[in-house]
């Protein structure tokens, strides 16, 4: 009976040691997708930063251009309001002639 007890340790204590084993490989098996997954996250945060000094060059670019429309908006929206102002001072001449005009026909029509 000794025998038969021993044996059966004997025999859980193989098949512990092959489950340590495994697990052992298992978990060098989970290190190594680790240290994979590490990596991975490194060039992942290069390639962010990468994109974020991009975008920063882009908004920059894209500042500058719009700065430069809008002050040729700017410049048109102001000759515009310019020439508005001539041609009002040009109608408001041609209507003072006008109303002299008038005012000299009937002097005229009444002359006579």
């Amino acid at each position: 009976m000794d025998d038969n007890i021993f044996g059966l340790l004997e025999k859980m204590y193989f098949e512990m040691q092959k489950g340590f084993k495994e697990v052992r490989g298992d978990i060098r098996e989970i290190r190594g997708d680790i240290t994979e997954i590490r990596g991975d996250i490194t060039e992942i945060r290069g390639e962010i930063k990468e994109v974020k000094s991009e975008l920063k060059q882009d908004i920059v670019r894209l500042e500058n251009k719009m700065d430069n429309h809008f002050k040729a908006l700017y410049d048109g929206y102001k000759q515009n309001t310019e020439k508005l102002c001539q041609v009002e001072s040009i109608i408001t001449d041609l209507n003072n002639k006008v109303e002299l005009h008038e005012v000299e026909i009937k002097v005229i029509k009444g002359g006579k």
